[in-house]
């Protein structure tokens, strides 16, 4: 049964479907024309009776038509400048029948103009800046979430991130301690990267840098009309902002104390009293304190609330300064001169060993912070591509400040002959071969127990030409 209007006819059907791609043109194998679209004909200027059974080549000069005939291969997203100096972009493809032998070949436009053409390659262009700028954001991402930022292969630094890895993953408050500059925030950045809530907002506040005056409505929100000057529709704070995520508190130790009772109460509660409103408001937030202070000294001195001390250390990690990190200082250096190479164009490649030992020798009192600060002015300082001991005239001064410096690396040239110094090169050597002889051989163990550079370490059991076979 047939449908009214059904026309079962395939080669209307065919010939219908190339009709209406109105910017087409077809040639059979002679280069003859044999259909062209009613767009294609405006563009050039002829009636579609004009133009169906002459060449190509007369109707469209310079036309690479015959050059897909000849050689059966398409030719894709070509711009061509009509006889009337309009420009369009074009395919062109070979017709072949069932037995692979070119009859005839089709171009099809679908951009009559270059500035469409422009507007969509703008378009793409944008589309691939943006996705360059979604790729630099994961990559930072991924370098945050990875333990890369969180360097250090010591003992004391590997313990701590192990504790860190195995609270992560959970809602425990945890307080990070340790002196300025020693990397607490790092650490809080490691935890929430590593916890489930990981995708989710992570607020930072600073409770000793806001005057504490403002500090409740930073930390709380308030409601409008809650007083003089406050916005409409309220505001809301840091703990709100943070609902289903992570709030570090930094410099918690600076928290007043009227306000340490709120902050108690959303910690036991998981809910916020904002200033003005009537009702409390329920959030979901991971809390995660620093501090450089000694907080049980700042209970004794009623200087902070002893319940609020007890519910925000229930895990305390406490990161290790510089000084009992000492083995790290080689790939912190690393570390931080490519974190500095990027920020300011240059092109650092390392440090000599002779700073890397000066170093070892310092106390730090600035911790990692004070590593980046000094590296970061060697730098800039040097005009070569390692640094080396000229390029830290600066820090010279420090090394001999409140005796600050370890133990200075002498040269043992420059040391006299007298008895006082023969004794105690004589137990030195006996110190290194007790040494070697405990840990087998094992120089790099060695230098751990003797708390000396691995550097240093070969340079005196060269001087001494020690061997484990002596006495």
């Amino acid at each position: 049964m047939q449908v009214e209007g059904e026309n079962n006819n395939d080669a209307d059907l065919y010939r219908w479907a190339i009709e209406a791609l109105e910017l087409t043109i077809t040639v059979d194998n002679f280069g003859l024309i044999r259909h062209v679209g009613r767009g294609y004909a405006e563009i050039l200027e002829l009636q579609q009776s004009e133009i169906i059974g002459k060449p190509i080549q007369e109707i469209i000069p310079n036309t690479r038509m015959l050059d897909v005939l000849h050689s059966g291969k398409p030719d894709f997203e070509s711009v061509f400048i009509m006889k009337n100096n309009q420009p369009i972009v074009v395919n062109r493809y070979p017709i072949r029948d069932d037995d692979g032998k070119i009859r005839g070949a089709i171009c099809i436009t679908g951009l009559t103009n270059l500035s469409r053409f422009k507007a969509l390659n703008n378009k793409i262009s944008n589309l691939l800046k943006e996705n360059t700028s979604y790729k630099r954001q994961l990559d930072e991402l991924q370098n945050r979430i990875s333990s890369g930022n969180v360097i250090g292969h010591s003992d004391k630094i590997t313990r701590v991130k192990e504790l860190a890895q195995k609270v992560a993953d959970s809602d425990v408050t945890v307080l990070l301690s340790g002196e300025t500059g020693t990397g607490k925030e790092v650490f809080a950045n490691y935890i929430k990267q590593l916890s489930f809530r990981r995708l989710e907002s992570y607020v930072k506040i600073n409770c000793a840098a806001i005057p504490k005056e403002l500090l409740e409505s930073e930390l709380f929100g308030y409601c409008e009309g809650s007083f003089s000057g406050a916005k409409k529709g309220g505001k809301k704070g840091k703990f709100e902002l943070a609902d289903n995520g992570t709030i570090l508190l930094d410099e918690i130790g600076g928290l007043p104390f009227d306000l340490q009772a709120k902050l108690l109460r959303v910690l036991q509660e998981k809910e916020i009293d904002s200033i003005g409103c009537l009702e409390p408001k329920k959030v979901n937030v991971r809390v995660i304190c620093n501090t450089n202070q000694n907080l049980e000294e700042l209970v004794q001195a009623n200087l902070f609330r002893e319940d609020l001390f007890y519910r925000i250390n229930v895990v305390e990690i406490e990161i290790p300064p510089l000084r009992e990190r000492l083995d790290d200082i080689p790939l912190l250096c690393s570390y931080f001169i490519k974190k500095i190479n990027n920020k300011n164009g240059m092109f650092i490649e390392g440090i000599s060993n002779k700073v890397i030992e000066l170093f070892y020798q310092y106390k730090w009192p600035g911790n990692v912070r004070e590593l980046e600060n000094v590296l970061e002015r060697a730098c800039i300082m040097s005009s070569s591509v390692i640094l080396e001991e000229k390029d830290l005239e600066f820090f010279e001064p420090r090394l001999y400040k409140n005796g600050k410096y370890l133990q200075p690396v002498t040269s043992y040239s420059s040391i006299s002959d007298s008895p006082l110094n023969e004794k105690k090169r004589d137990l030195e050597k006996r110190e290194l071969v007790a040494a070697l002889l405990k840990t087998g051989g094992n120089k790099s163990k060695a230098a751990k127990m003797l708390r000396m550079p691995r550097s240093v370490l070969y340079d005196r059991i060269k001087m001494y030409k020690i061997t484990l076979d002596q006495d």
